[in-house]
This record gives C-alpha cells, structure tokens and sequence, in this order.
C-alpha cells in the first residue's frame, strides 16, 4: 500500500515550518550555476536504483535504460529501477535529509543534489510502484494519480514547467540543450545503465547514447568500453580501456571502486591498424560524471569522491577523497605492466601520463598520482626502446 502522505507532510511542517519558501529556494536554485544539473542528477538517482533492483535480483530482465520526454510544458523522466519505498518518499520530501547521507555506496539518492530539479518546477510528481504523489512547496507530497500510461516496473517523474521565475519556453530550451550535449561520454562510468534515450515530443527530434562492456581476457580488472551516441543524424564512438581497484568502505560492508580510463584509437582513419592509447585533451575529475576539477592528466580518474552540491569542488583535505586518490595512485602503479602486457605502452601511451612533474606543484591534490607513475616508471622496464 502507498505511504501516507499526510504524515509525512504534517512531520515536515512541524520540523521545518510553515513558511519554509525561502530556504527551499536557496537549497534548489543558489547552490547550482549549471541550472540544468539537475539532468545529472536524474541519472544518478536511476543509477542507483538499477543497482539495488539488480543486486537483489541479478537475473531480472528490466531494460538497463531511461528516457527524457521533453515536452513544450513539462519533462517526463523513466527509468526501471528498484521502486519507490517509504525511505524514498520521505527522503524525497524533505529538502535538508536525504536517504544517502553517509551513504558512499550510492550516488544520488535524493539528497540535496536532487532538488536541483525546483530550479524547473514548482510541482514535481513521483509515480513507482504504489507510489503516486506530487511534492508541493518542497516538503509537502500530495497523493496524486498518472495521467499518462506507466508500464510495468516503471518509475516515472513528472516534471510540470510551472516555476514562478522561469517560462515554459525557457525551462524547455535549456534542458534541450543540455540533452543534445550529454554525449556518449556520459555513460562510461556508470554500471547499471546501458542506455539514455531522449526525445522531443511531439517535434520528433531525438538522441541516443549506448555503452557496450566487455572484459579484457584475463585481467579480472580491466574491460573495455565501447559508447556511442546518435543526434538526429550525427554520430560519435568511443573506445575505452578502464582499469579498476576496489576501496572498502568505512563502517560499510560493501565497496566501491576507483577507476582510471584511456581512451583507444586507431592508428589510421580506416581501423585497419593496431590501437593505441591516445592522451585526452580534457580531463575533469569524475565522480561518475565530469565535475569542475581539472586533473591535467592525459587520461580520466573516476571515483565516489566528496563533492559540493553543484560539483564545482572537490575538498582536497577530506580524509575520505585522500583515501580515493592514494588508491588510485596504488592502482596506476600496478596496471602500467598491465598495458604492457596489452602491447599498447607506446610513446604516444606515454605522452598521456603525468611525466612532467613541474605541472603538478607538491600540494596538488593529485601528486600521490604523479609520484606512482614517476617511481614505477624508474623501477620496472617499461619504457619502450
């Protein structure tokens, strides 16, 4: 049976306040210079409930995808992830809590990231499961039914253009462009989600992004990920080799990984030479997606690190985000053989590493990196003759 309402929005009035407005609006719009984040963060949130509905039943036959409908008036957003519970909906409805407060293991369930989307709306609707209701002035949820088809599993919100400072026509060209330049990228770190479909209804317009995964022979930690997109017409491919290293999680019986990703290219235009790793030209920090923080590396580090809301920094003295990085460098010193043994440590394999250490001042935040691929290309015989 669905949650009751009512009292979640009787205890949040009580805790927070009848005129709560104004905090709410700081939370939603002030801490976000990218008003349309919130796209990301609608990602995240499906990422994580994939995951928990795939590690209760990892046989399920759900499609690994979601899918933005962008209307002239409002924004649909489906996924078929784990279903709403009553954690979710109180979590949902109360802009200070969120049910991922100390949670590392999961990236975007519903803390303060999500309500980036009020930037949007005044009104959001969330229909999972039993669960169908509508969030009013951001701590009030209101039983309220579909008026549109769910199918089975389906988690649906429904995002009404009818934020008091911005028009229909300006919420709907925004979230437009951030669409059309998610790119395939987007999906190279993300484990449960194989697919993000967006349309424009009813104007036809349209993309797609897919992700193919495989692994790399023996190398248990290593696989190699192909993404694709498609923009009405235009299309983009790219090759990636990702090696990873698991980090226990404090006061948590699972892990999480760290990861660093080369990107793959042929010698020719035409495919028909051995591959290469080539060196990136921009390489934000990511934290599943690009965040703010350059690395001034040639090739990408992902991990679950501490951020701001709006992902424009990541604290450098948290000891959880030393944690990350000093895993990370143990793991770059240990896949450099491993590359090797690809027969891809070339020169132009070389170029995309951190060699010259005057870019990376002794308080970077990212020496320890600099420092491993230093010492083991002294140690071990990796450099090509």
């Amino acid at each position: 049976m669905p949650t009751d309402y009512d009292k979640i929005r009787e205890d949040n009035i009580r805790r927070r306040g009848e005129e709560f407005d104004d905090i709410g609006h700081l939370i939603s719009e002030q801490l976000y210079s990218d008003r349309s984040h919130f796209v990301y963060e609608l990602i995240q949130n499906a990422e994580d409930a994939l995951g928990r509905r795939f590690r209760t039943n990892p046989n399920d036959k759900v499609p690994r995808k979601v899918q933005f409908r962008l209307f002239r008036d409002r924004l649909e957003f489906r996924h078929f992830g784990a279903p709403f519970d009553d954690k979710d909906v109180k979590g949902i409805s109360d802009v200070l809590k969120g049910t991922k407060r100390t949670d590392i293991v999961q990236i975007g369930k519903f803390g303060i990231g999500f309500k980036s989307v009020y930037a949007f709306t005044a009104s959001p609707e969330i229909h999972s499961g039993e669960e169908h209701f509508i969030i009013k002035r951001y701590i009030r949820p209101e039983a309220k039914q579909p008026n549109f088809p769910i199918d089975e599993n389906e988690t649906i919100f429904n995002f009404p253009f009818d934020h008091a400072e911005l028009n229909a026509r300006e919420a709907f060209d925004l979230i437009l462009d951030k669409l059309r330049g998610l790119g395939p990228r987007v999906l190279l770190f993300l484990r449960w989600i194989d697919e993000i479909e967006w349309s424009v209804e009813p104007d036809g317009e349209k993309g797609q992004y897919l992700k193919e995964s495989k692994q790399i022979g023996n190398h248990n930690n290593a696989r190699r990920i192909i993404v694709i997109g498609q923009n009405n017409g235009n299309d983009e491919e790219e090759n990636w080799l990702i090696f990873e290293r698991p980090v226990p999680v404090p006061g948590n019986s699972e892990t999480v990984h760290v990861e660093v990703s080369f990107r793959l290219e042929a010698e020719d235009k035409a495919g028909k030479n051995p591959e290469r790793i080539v060196k990136v030209k921009d390489s934000p920090l990511v934290v599943y997606f690009p965040t703010e923080k350059a690395t001034r590396f040639g090739f990408l580090i992902q991990g679950p690190y501490r951020t701001t809301p709006s992902r424009d920094n990541i604290p450098k003295d948290d000891e959880w985000n030393e944690t990350l990085v000093k895993e990370t460098a143990e793991l770059i010193g240990d896949i450099l053989s491993e590359i090797k043994d690809l027969g891809l440590l070339s020169v132009s394999f070389l170029e995309a590493l951190p060699i010259r250490t005057e870019d990376f001042p002794d308080d970077s935040m990212f020496c320890p990196i600099v420092e491993s691929v230093r010492n083991t290309l002294i140690k071990e015989a990796l450099l090509p003759a």
